[in-house]
């Protein structure tokens, strides 16, 4: 969520984070494909430019989780927000995925 900046065109995916292919396999949960289109237009973080400062310092985000409109009020900029749902991929429960299991699940 810190490579999201409100009002930005650019959409930033990571395809390293598997924690939840993981726990999904472990209990038996499908998955559903979700998208939120403006999610990242609801609150603007005065205190982002501070945050990956530090995050790039020590890897650890320090700031205070002060989230406001574009007037600074704390309440949301009151955009709609549009979902999407892909497809279920089902699961098969597993306890101890390799992770080979767990990249074929994504």
């Amino acid at each position: 969520m810190m490579n999201c900046s409100p009002h930005d065109t650019n959409i930033y995916v990571s395809k390293k984070h598997y924690g939840f292919v993981r726990l999904a396999i472990q209990q038996g949960y499908h998955l559903v494909p979700t998208f939120f289109f403006h999610a990242n237009d609801q609150y603007d973080n005065p205190m982002r430019d501070f945050q990956l400062f530090t995050y790039k310092l020590c890897k650890i985000p320090v700031g205070l989780p002060w989230y406001t409109n574009r007037w600074r009020f704390p309440m949301s900029n009151r955009n709609p927000a549009r979902f999407a749902l892909g497809k279920v991929i089902k699961v098969t429960q597993c306890s101890h995925p390799s992770e080979e299991i767990i990249k074929k699940g994504m």
